[in-house]
C-alpha cells in the first residue's frame, strides 16, 4: 500500500452576492456548485457528506479536479453521492487541468 503523498481533498462553494443566491433559487432550483479538489484521500467521503450538511445543500452538482488517489475512498465518495440522493443529486466531472 503506497502512502498518501498529497493532502486531503477540499470542498468549496461558490461565495454568493445575494443577485447570486437568487439566480440560484429561481433559476437552478437551489442547486448549489460544489468544487472537490485534490487527490481523493481516506476519509474524504466523511468530509463531503459534513461539509454538505454543514453548507445546508440539498441540491448540489458536483465537480472534481483531482489527479486521482484512492480506488476504495473514490468508490466510497461514488456510493456516498449514490446513497444520499437527497443531499446529493446529482455528478459532473470536470478536466481543469492547462
Amino acid at each position: 500500500m503506497n502512502a498518501s503523498t498529497g493532502s486531503a481533498m477540499t470542498f468549496k462553494i461558490k461565495a454568493e452576492s445575494p443577485a447570486d443566491q437568487a439566480y440560484r433559487l429561481a433559476i437552478q432550483g437551489g442547486e448549489f456548485q460544489i468544487f472537490a479538489t485534490g487527490e481523493i484521500t481516506r476519509g474524504d467521503a466523511q468530509r463531503l457528506r459534513e461539509f454538505a450538511q454543514a453548507n445546508g445543500i440539498t441540491s448540489a452538482k458536483v465537480y472534481f479536479n483531482s489527479p486521482g488517489g484512492s480506488l476504495i475512498e473514490g468508490t466510497s465518495i461514488g456510493e456516498a453521492l449514490l446513497v444520499h440522493t437527497a443531499t446529493i443529486s446529482s455528478i459532473a466531472c470536470s478536466d481543469l487541468t492547462d
